[in-house]
Parts: C-alpha cells; sequence; structure tokens
C-alpha cells in the first residue's frame, strides 16, 4: 500500500509538481523510462501500476470481472473500483492509446500473461472469440 503524507501540499504546488513529473516522463525513451521508474517506484508501487493497467487492457478487451481478480490476483473490491472508473469514462486518454497502439498493448498482456504463468488467456482472441479455435 502507497502511503502518502497527511501533510497535503498547497493544490497550486502539487499541480506544478504533476506538471513537472508529466514533462520529464514524456521526454523518456523506454530505456530511460524502464531505468526512471525503477529507480523511482518501489516494486510494490511498480506491480499496482501494472495491474492496473492490466485491468483497464483486459476490461477494454471484454474480460468479466471474476476472470481479471483471478488472473491478476486482485480483490473483488479492487477490480469493481476500476470498472466503476471504466464505465465512467475515467480512462479514455488510456483508451485511445489503445487504438493508436494495439500492438503494444496486445503485447503487455501476453507478457502480463507469461510473467503471471496464467495459461488461460488466449493470444491474438478478442474475449468473444477466445475460444473460436476449439470449433476446427
Amino acid at each position: 500500500m502507497v502511503n502518502v503524507s497527511k501533510n497535503q501540499l498547497d493544490p497550486k504546488h502539487l499541480a506544478t509538481l504533476f506538471s513537472q513529473l508529466n514533462t520529464i516522463v514524456s521526454r523518456l525513451n523506454e530505456v530511460q523510462a524502464d531505468a526512471f521508474l525503477t529507480e523511482l517506484l518501489g516494486p510494490e508501487e511498480r506491480i499496482m501500476l501494472a495491474k492496473r493497467l492490466a485491468t483497464i487492457i483486459m476490461l477494454h478487451e471484454g474480460y468479466s470481472q471474476y476472470r481479471i481478480a483471478e488472473s491478476l490476483k486482485l480483490s473483488g473490491s479492487t477490480v469493481s473500483a476500476i470498472t466503476e472508473r471504466y464505465h465512467r469514462g475515467d480512462f479514455k486518454r488510456i483508451h485511445t492509446l489503445f487504438k493508436k497502439e494495439p500492438v503494444t498493448f496486445t503485447d503487455f498482456i501476453e507478457t502480463l500473461d507469461q510473467v503471471l504463468h496464467l495459461g488461460f488467456l488466449p493470444r491474438k482472441y478478442s474475449a468473444r472469440d477466445r475460444w473460436k479455435f476449439l470449433k476446427h
């Protein structure tokens, strides 16, 4: 769990910090981004971000909340909260990235599948057609 200080920054200062962080991240290439995130975030924070992104991608691909929770070893309430935000449209910018770089996100899911040893995320099939290959 991420610990945030109870002493809050002024909203203007916080906005400035976020702006600076966004500027730095936007200028990084893949190798630099990997080093940056590895040095900046602890293992738990990186896992949390990867699982959150994977949840959003899996929702986009049509996976059920149950399957997401089981696959990513997340609680049902966590998946439910992310699903609610997804349906509310909170991840529109990420959704736009899916359309621009679908292969990147497919690769992300396949890599996550290998890392977690799931074995039940069929490749190259949408959630609707995932078992179609069995009919042949």
